[in-house]
Order: structure tokens, then sequence, then C-alpha cells
């Protein structure tokens, strides 16, 4: 069975930069060489809250049919609320409140020999977090053409950036592209696992 050293990787970078894209490119890759790894995230739970509040204050087919549940589609709808939702738990719980959601989820992939990957770090306590973290590790993706998008990155993104373990260029890419498009984003991420050996140093490298 291949082993490897880190345990709980964090993925960072402004949205829309392609953390999920990188995330399921990266389990894709350890599945092929038996390694079990699985996404978390510390927006799930807020995903929930939110959920759970526009279900009891708008109805349940109300929320569907606009497209604003956020486990259906159009977030950018709902992101303003997402975001000040987000930033008040923070606050109220001197940033601890998210990362204290998604411990027990890392601590139980462990347990199970499952690397955790967190596709949506956004915050310098975050990247503290996983790097302190025993078998932790942190990745910013950059790209071409993707900025801050609002004020709350603005402010915090250069921070989480300045403390990653790891910086990748994360090049733009179409459908359609050859090799095809799925094909493209694995032999990038397998060119940036390359470039770090020192991340996953139990896996083959083609």
């Amino acid at each position: 069975m291949v082993v490897v050293e880190f345990k709980v990787i964090g993925i960072a970078g402004v949205a829309r930069v392609g953390k999920d894209t990188f995330c399921e490119s990266l389990i894709d890759i350890l599945k092929s060489q038996g390694i079990k790894a699985q996404r978390v995230a510390f927006a799930d739970a807020l995903k929930q809250d939110i959920a759970s509040l526009l279900e009891e204050k708008l109805g349940h087919k109300w929320v569907d049919k606009l497209g604003v549940n956020p486990y259906i589609k159009d977030k950018e709808i709902i992101r303003p609320l997402y975001v000040a939702y987000g930033k008040l738990m923070r606050d109220l719980t001197q940033d601890a409140h998210w990362v204290n959601k998604v411990k027990e989820k890392v601590e139980t992939n462990r347990k199970k020999n499952i690397i955790s990957l967190i596709s949506d770090v956004r915050y310098a306590d975050e990247v503290n977090w996983i790097n302190s973290t025993r078998g932790g590790a942190t990745v910013y993706l950059n790209r071409e053409g993707f900025h801050p998008i609002n004020e709350e990155e603005v402010i915090n993104d250069p921070l989480a950036r300045s403390k990653c373990t790891y910086q990748v260029q994360w090049t733009t890419e179409t459908e359609g592209s050859t090799p095809t498009f799925l094909e493209s984003l694995r032999q990038q991420t397998l060119h940036h696992l390359n470039a770090s050996p020192e991340l996953l140093p139990g896996i083959n490298r083609p």
C-alpha cells in the first residue's frame, strides 16, 4: 500500500480560480494509485446553515425555484450572504468557528488513512491551522486574469497566500482542448506534483 506523509492539504486562491477543479484532479490522481482522498470544505457547514435559514424563512420550494439553494446552483446570487454570515461567525468566535467545523471530519479521515483535501482555504488563520496540523500543507493557486472579487478577498487573500507552503500557477484551459480538458488538468496537476515532490512523496510521478 502506498503511504504518503501529508494527510491534510489545503487549497487556497481567489474565487473561481479553480480550487475545486484542482482538488478533483488531485483526488483522481491519488485514486489511480490506490490512495484514498476526500474533499472537505469550510463552506459546507456555512451552506448548510444558510440553506436551513432560507428554507425556514422562505419555504423550501421557493428557494429551489429561484436557484439559490446552496446545493442546487447559481451561488453568485447568494454569495454576499455567504460572505456576510461567514464573517459574522468568524468575528464572534475569534476566527475559530469554521476551523472547528472541519476538524472532526479531518480527524475521522486521518484515522481511516484518508487524505483530506480542503478546497476552499481563504484566510490566514485557516492556512496556519492546516500547516500546523500533523501532516498538513497548503497550496495557493494562481491563475492569470483572476483577481479578488470583493473587499473581503482583497484584504484576506494576500495574507493567506503569503503563508501557503506551495505556490501553483494554474493555466487557464477551455473545454475541447487537446488533449482533452480533464486530461490537460490532470497533466497540470502532475506537473506541479513533480515540481514539489516533498508534498506527496509516496506517489508515482510518470
